[in-house]
């Protein structure tokens, strides 16, 4: 397994060209054009690590229909540029991070 670090996550979500990034949703100072992704208040709660991983990896596995993009497909991508070919958003430790993040945000500290 690979090790997870709570600190290093927020950064990783605030990099992934926020505040446009749906994961970082939720967690820009700056306000978001509208809802475009449900609300991650409770996500530790709602989704098992297993789920939540699969949404980070690869949503368009749980919802074909899904905006948010694939932080760690590489595979199937259409118009990706040519500074991001061939590698991820994210890497696997990173994504390790932010699921850790996101599985501490449960129903009890939601508001």
């Amino acid at each position: 397994m690979l090790w997870r670090n709570h600190s290093r996550a927020s950064q990783v979500m605030q990099r992934v060209d926020a505040p446009s990034s749906l994961i970082g949703k939720g967690f820009s100072e700056e306000p978001l054009q509208g809802n475009l992704a449900p609300s991650l208040a409770g996500a530790g709660s709602r989704w098992n690590e297993g789920q939540l991983r699969l949404r980070l990896m690869d949503n368009k596995r749980v919802n074909p229909e899904s905006i948010m993009p694939a932080y760690h497909r590489l595979e199937g991508l259409n118009r990706v540029g040519p500074a991001w070919r061939d590698k991820p958003i994210l890497s696997a430790a990173e994504i390790e991070d932010v699921l850790a993040f996101l599985m501490g945000l449960t129903a009890e500290q939601a508001p």
